[in-house]
């Protein structure tokens, strides 16, 4: 009854093992290494946390003909999971990867989800040609975005 009653877990508790992130993280040194290329990189039974997690983890600066490899192996540009897609675009930004922009753009127009959007229009805002995708975009996808979200991206934008 100590589970039910008393803060925190209880002593007794057996706690989840589970070496998915590990996987991941033994891909992406692979990759990075030059081991493995990235269509060589075994990903089948990834879901969706692995692949956020291996985009999330990137280095901060990754080369044109790297972002490019990668979205040739897996098709992240044309993501239709709007979270693999969303971790994407982040990257895509960080790296000024152009390829990824028009498909950025529709998805700004599509996806309201204040969550989703709003760290794409922040870390475009911090260059000046992100800034300009920013504002354009923006102005088109205000309209379809709830009340939440315009206020947010209104701070964002207008700051």
């Amino acid at each position: 009854l100590a589970w039910v009653m008393d803060p925190g877990i209880a002593t007794d508790a057996i706690l989840p093992m589970t070496d998915a992130f590990a996987v991941v993280d033994d891909a992406r040194t692979a990759w990075l290494g030059g081991t493995l290329g990235a269509s060589k990189l075994d990903t089948h039974a990834w879901v969706t946390a692995q692949w956020q997690y291996f985009l999330r983890l990137m280095p901060a600066r990754l080369s044109t003909p790297q972002m490019a490899q990668l979205d040739q192996a897996f098709d992240f540009t044309h993501s239709h999971n709007a979270e693999i897609a969303h971790a994407w675009y982040q990257l895509a930004i960080r790296n000024d990867y152009r390829p990824s922009f028009v498909r950025l753009e529709e998805y700004l127009k599509v996806i309201g989800r204040k969550k989703l959007v709003k760290p794409l229009y922040e870390a475009l805002m911090q260059t000046p040609s992100g800034k300009d995708f920013a504002k354009r975009v923006y102005s088109k996808a205000r309209p379809g975005y709830h009340s939440d979200t315009v206020a947010a991206i209104d701070a964002i934008i207008n700051d």
